[in-house]
């Protein structure tokens, strides 16, 4: 499907593909970016697109985002769709960042964003189990706050095998059968702060658990 575009648009396309033919690096046109890229490599695309002021293309002007209209995020996609770019950090830019800048508070938004953006805090999934994957309608593991009325601690535990050097910060998330609760962790602790001590049932509040150990 080809859409109609303005004649601003249309140069807009220009723009992108102009870009991504001058500063889309050699090195990652050959690799195979499953298999074959350095974490610097994945990196460096991210980097190059955030100079630009890229980087995240979903986010509003005021957080370091472009502001681009539907239309702008559509030729975006779909011009380095095209030309097979190695995308920026998913995670962090798509869903840590917009829950961030939608949700937390000013010293959550100054500390984490530019982060982000920048390519120093390197956000991953960390919901996981054995035969469920990422479906967290499957999963089986339950978690309890010490001392809690009627549960031993033993009862349930989760543990991660993290490479020190990659992700900086992992995202835990815990279902049980009558909420959703989410708890953030930085991995290359072994403590973290929370703002509140109860579990958290709505998605407005997980920006309320991500003020880590610093």
């Amino acid at each position: 499907m080809e859409l109609a575009l303005s004649p601003e648009d249309a140069a807009f396309r220009d723009e992108v593909r102009t870009f991504i033919a001058e500063n889309y690096p050699q090195e990652m046109r050959v690799a195979n970016p499953d298999t074959d890229l350095s974490k610097e490599q994945m990196l460096l695309w991210h980097r190059i697109l955030n100079q630009k002021g890229w980087v995240a293309p979903l986010w509003p002007r005021e957080y370091g985002g472009p502001g681009w209209s539907i239309t702008r995020r559509f030729i975006f996609d779909q011009e380095t769709t095209r030309a097979g770019t190695m995308p920026p950090l998913a995670y962090s830019v798509t869903m840590v960042g917009p829950a961030i800048y939608t949700f937390g508070d000013e010293a959550q938004k100054k500390r984490f964003l530019p982060r982000i953006l920048s390519g120093e805090d390197w956000w991953c999934q960390g919901y996981f189990e054995p035969g469920s994957g990422s479906d967290l309608n499957t999963v089986r593991t339950i978690a309890f706050a010490l001392g809690a009325p009627g549960r031993d601690a033993s009862e349930a535990f989760a543990a991660f095998i993290v490479e020190l050097d990659l992700p900086r910060r992992l995202a835990v998330v815990g279902v049980t059968e009558d909420s959703f609760e989410l708890i953030v962790k930085n991995a290359m602790l072994s403590i973290f702060t929370r703002a509140d001590p109860q579990p958290i049932r709505d998605p407005a509040d997980v920006v309320k658990i991500l003020r880590l150990a610093a």
